[in-house]
């Protein structure tokens, strides 16, 4: 009939099998090594699996080996998959920049020209925190989003082991909450909590212990606490939750997790927490850290001596 082969393309694996157990698991593991067996020589016509797996969660959350299992069954059976291609997290970055940020044409040196003046204007201090582990070329692809945000955003969705919910999580950002955003200003790096933890449930209605614990926490604890603790006075308290949101972030994210201070919560949201000097600026952040600890055991923070 005119074929000279089969591909099964077989998406997201880790997720597939970390959701069976028991028979179903082995059964379905075994119809995956049957698929790549090279000895059927027998066949008809060829053969071929294309298989997309995710990274190991663990690289992202050493305590997490839900996934382990899986990942030991895979690395036995290696051999039957001898061609393998790596994706780093920066391929996420391409496809920012084609299936979220396209531009449009005749728009390029106007975007351009909002770029370079968007970058060059941040102070040095701020521009290294939201690079994160990224290129200043980086940058510029990913605008109006930024480094520490896209670094975030892949650090969280890596514990749902959904790649494409980085893209849907992305669009909600760009269109539903920032569609008035002025050409020259990022989007806001607390934003992204929003969007990833709902009142009701996490994005997409995913389930993941840690994430969750992070919600409840949030929204069961910590957000009553500012609401009482700020009566009356709304631009500290949502300061508070703003600097709460990225503290929470910033925790589940490997580049910044151990080195979460009042300067990397400043930068990190200049638009919203610069004040008229850098010095009252980083007083404000630290005075409302120090009040959340005073009335919470789940705020811990400590001033560094100036």
């Amino acid at each position: 009939n005119n074929f000279f082969g089969i591909v099964f393309l077989i998406d997201e694996l880790i997720l597939y099998l970390t959701g069976k157990s028991g028979r179903d698991y082995i059964d379905e593991f075994n119809d995956l090594v049957a698929l790549a067996d090279n000895s059927a020589l027998d066949r008809v016509i060829p053969l071929w699996s294309i298989v997309s797996k995710q990274r190991n969660i663990q690289e992202t959350v050493p305590d997490d080996s839900s996934q382990q299992r899986v990942f030991e069954a895979i690395d036995h059976h290696k051999d039957r998959f001898p061609e393998t291609t790596d994706l780093a997290d920066t391929e996420l970055i391409p496809i920012v920049q084609e299936r979220v940020l396209r531009v449009r044409r005749g728009m390029e040196d106007l975007l351009q020209r909002a770029v370079e003046e968007t970058i060059n204007g941040l102070e040095d201090e701020t521009r290294i925190t939201l690079l994160q582990d990224f290129t200043l070329a980086d940058f510029r692809r990913v605008y109006p989003f930024h480094p520490a945000l896209i670094r975030t955003l892949i650090d969280i969705t890596a514990r749902l082991s959904r790649e494409r919910a980085a893209i849907r999580l992305l669009y909600e950002l760009l269109i539903e909450r920032n569609a008035n955003l002025p050409i020259g200003s990022l989007i806001p790096f607390a934003s992204l909590f929003d969007v990833v933890f709902l009142p009701q449930g996490l994005t997409g209605g995913s389930i993941h212990e840690e994430l969750d614990a992070v919600r409840q926490t949030y929204y069961d604890r910590l957000l009553p606490l500012i609401d009482e603790l700020y009566i009356g006075d709304i631009d500290k308290a949502e300061k508070a939750r703003l600097i709460v949101k990225t503290v929470l972030l910033c925790g589940l994210t490997k580049t910044m997790r151990n080195d979460i201070t009042v300067e990397r919560i400043l930068h990190l949201n200049f638009r919203d927490l610069s004040g008229r000097t850098a010095i009252g600026s980083y007083t404000s952040i630290a005075q409302i850290l120090g009040e959340l600890d005073n009335r919470s055991e789940l705020v811990r923070f400590n001033p560094k001596p100036t």
